[in-house]
């Protein structure tokens, strides 16, 4: 424990002690009969909390605060202030939140004509975002009026294929401002427009003329000039009905390296509504034009080749005199989904360009005859459900998502919910998953989150998530074989405890072995031990959760026999009971009847279903209705499911196994009996989609 002086106002207590003294506090008669179990009855079993007590020292009061493991030990803290005649309030330290309405619009002179930033809620989504690294979008176009008001600072210099001392920062037809200042004018400074990004530096390439024509070849050598400065977003709001062989192999060379395109799917339906190129390019993210009422602009092409719409019908953009004016045109819907792209970006920097047109494309809000057509493609971007898909989600949002970019990002996310400073970060391998299992329940029983890395690497948002939480100690899961010597020596620069054992392993020979040595970690006598099959795992993934939430161990077994290094563990252990997980596909019976010599005076149970989501679901079942957050994962990819099974575990929540375009029947009931006031999905959109994050929120309450 330690103890953090605070200063705060308005504290009401829970419950207060009978000073020696008249308090010199002014407040209302305290109630001295509350038990100090009374006092904690609503915080967590387990996890980080905090007491709070008020203190009467020199006539003045003093709030201190003491941080502790669990419901347990804050009882413990209750109590002992209760009998010290100094402490006049004594209760379990809560959070607040700033009154917020939503976020107020832009202040810019125009801003209330740019009805497409309330369609794309761009206040909103800026919020959510916050400060970032700018992101590098090229606008390869007729350049771009670098010296505008509105654009001054946002635009390096770039590339003039007719006055190359120009850089690209003088457009002398003006379509490329106004595709500039549709992505990142800049917004709330009283001046015309706002651009939907405000963490963009524009890379202007001028390739087009005087009068916005040019050559297929000047715009393929500035998808390949692009690509070489830096960019990660290329928008083409140009294009025409000629394929080009050269300019497709440039579009493949840009997202082999990283780069989103694009691009405008044409003006010309009513003109014969040819195939459109670049748009129509494999790997190019194809935009129409709607209007305010959700229309498609009668002048966007149609075609299979529409990935998405955007607005782009009366939109007001920014002209290279300053001033603002009014357009028409798939040139202005494509820089809002550039623009997207390039704010995903921002919020989640390793992001692949084949994820971000899965993210635009799986998001949109559908248009017209359900599903995908050829007219509004997937439907019209959507920025907070894109954002969220990515697990930038708003706090008031029913259904979340915790994710990164792979499965150590993932990890790295979901550790991140943990407080800052712990005691301790467990590492497991993210390739092999037998250790993590039994690490989970303990981690979780810790209130300690569980990172991945490679046998002889440290991912970097592992790393990264590592220096930001600080912990004194880390355990690593698993012998040399899983986690090598060499990363063991580079997680000591992460520990803070600068002891012996700030780093250390727990291993065995075996998978069964290491489980066992991490149930060393438990006292024994204790109330249940989880078994679980140990050659195959989904089983566990939803029994370390509720491991962790009783404080109890998971303990592998072979489906047909105990190994003797759990057999030696369960001998220490001497449970009241033991839960086998998983039917007798997983665990044969006959490994039940060997468990029931292990236990003291209780039964050998099981927890299973017909699959491994009906086996979730039994475990599920275990857990109170109404609680505070449920957890959904992947019953096909597990990783994100062993990182998060220490997180539900550490707050005494449920994990439940979906299939990643649907959610089975067996985890629907339980969905609908648990009630949860809000749902977290750990991983991605290719693990679980965001169709099916989408139906998860009918059953949040």
């Amino acid at each position: 424990m330690r103890m953090l002086p605070r200063i705060v106002a308005g504290l009401a207590a829970l419950a207060l002690t009978a000073p020696a003294v008249a308090p010199a506090l002014a407040a209302p008669e305290p109630d001295r009969t509350a038990s100090a179990e009374a006092v904690v009855a609503d915080a967590p079993v387990r996890g980080p909390l905090r007491v709070v007590t008020v203190v009467e020292a020199d006539g003045r009061p003093r709030v201190e605060v003491t941080e502790v493991p669990g419901r347990d030990a804050a009882v413990d803290v209750v109590a002992a202030a209760q009998a010290d005649p100094d402490v006049v309030a004594v209760e379990v330290d809560t959070r607040v939140s700033a009154v917020q309405v939503a976020n107020p619009r832009w202040n810019d002179f125009f801003r209330e004509f740019q009805w497409a930033l309330d369609r794309l809620s761009a206040e909103d989504a800026h919020a959510r975002v916050g400060q970032r690294d700018p992101v590098l979008v090229a606008v390869i176009d007729t350049g771009v009026q670098a010296a505008v008001t509105d654009l001054v600072g946002r635009v390096v210099p770039g590339f003039d294929y007719f006055v190359p001392a120009n850089r690209g920062r003088v457009d002398d037809n003006g379509h490329g401002t106004n595709v500039a200042g549709i992505i990142t004018a800049r917004a709330d400074n009283g001046v015309q427009v706002a651009g939907y990004n405000q963490a963009v530096r524009i890379l202007p390439i001028k390739a087009l003329d005087h009068e916005g024509n040019g050559w297929n070849s000047d715009i393929t050598q500035g998808i390949y000039d692009a690509t070489h400065a830096g960019a990660r977003v290329i928008n083409l709001s140009l294009g025409g009905p000629d394929h080009s062989q050269a300019q497709r192999q440039a579009v493949a060379y840009a997202r082999s390296r990283g780069v989103t395109v694009v691009a405008a799917t044409g003006n010309e339906k009513q003109f014969g509504n040819p195939v459109f190129y670049p748009a129509a390019y494999p790997g190019v993210i194809g935009v129409g034009a709607t209007d305010e009422d959700d229309r498609i602009g009668p002048f966007s092409n149609t075609g299979s080749y529409v990935d998405v719409v955007a607005p782009g019908v009366d939109i007001w953009v920014l002209e290279p005199d300053g001033y603002g004016s009014f357009g028409d045109g798939t040139s202005y819907a494509s820089p809002y989904a550039a623009a997207l792209a390039a704010q995903l970006l921002a919020a989640r920097p390793g992001l692949p360009p084949s994820l971000i047109e899965t993210v635009l494309t799986t998001t949109a809000a559908d248009l017209g005859p359900v599903g995908r057509d050829n007219t509004y493609g997937n439907g019209i971007i959507s920025p907070l459900d894109a954002l969220c898909a990515v697990g930038v989600c708003g706090a008031d949002d029913p259904v979340s998502r915790l994710a990164g970019t792979d499965r150590y990002a993932t990890a790295a996310e979901i550790a991140r919910q943990f407080p800052r400073g712990g005691d301790v970060v467990y590492v497991a391998n993210g390739q092999s998953f037998p250790d993590a299992l039994a690490g989970a329940a303990l981690a979780g029983s810790r209130g300690a989150p569980v990172v991945l890395v490679r046998g002889t690497s440290i991912p970097s948002p592992t790393a990264a998530a590592l220096s930001e939480l600080r912990p004194r100690r880390i355990v690593v899961l698993g012998g040399r074989a899983a986690v090598g010597s060499d990363v063991l020596q580079k997680l000591r620069s992460f520990a803070t405890a600068n002891t012996a054992d700030e780093v250390r392993r727990l291993a065995g020979a075996d998978r069964y072995a290491t489980a066992a040595a991490i149930a060393a970690e438990f006292p024994a006598g204790g109330e249940v031990v989880y078994v679980a099959s140990g050659e195959n795992f989904p089983d566990a993934l939803a029994g370390a959760a509720l491991a962790g939430s009783q404080g109890a161990p998971v303990v592998l077994v072979r489906s047909t026999g105990i190994p003797s290094a759990t057999a030696a563990a369960l001998a220490r252990l001497r449970p009241e009971r033991i839960v086998l997980l998983g039917g007798t596909a997983a665990v044969r019976e006959q490994v039940r009847e060997q468990l029931r010599g292990y236990v003291t005076t209780g039964q050998v149970t099981r927890l299973s279903g017909v699959d491994r989501y009906a086996t979730a679901a039994a475990v599920a079942a275990h857990f109170p209705a109404g609680g505070e957050a449920l957890y959904v994962a992947s019953g096909q990819n597990f990783p994100d499911a062993l990182a998060g099974a220490a997180l539900a575990g550490s707050q005494g929540a449920p994990v439940l196994l979906v299939r990643s375009d649907a959610i089975p029947l067996s985890t629907a009931a339980p969905l609908d009996a648990l009630d949860p006031q809000r749902i977290v999905v750990l991983g991605g959109i290719t693990s679980v989609s965001q169709q099916v994050a989408r139906r998860l929120t009918a059953y949040v309450e």
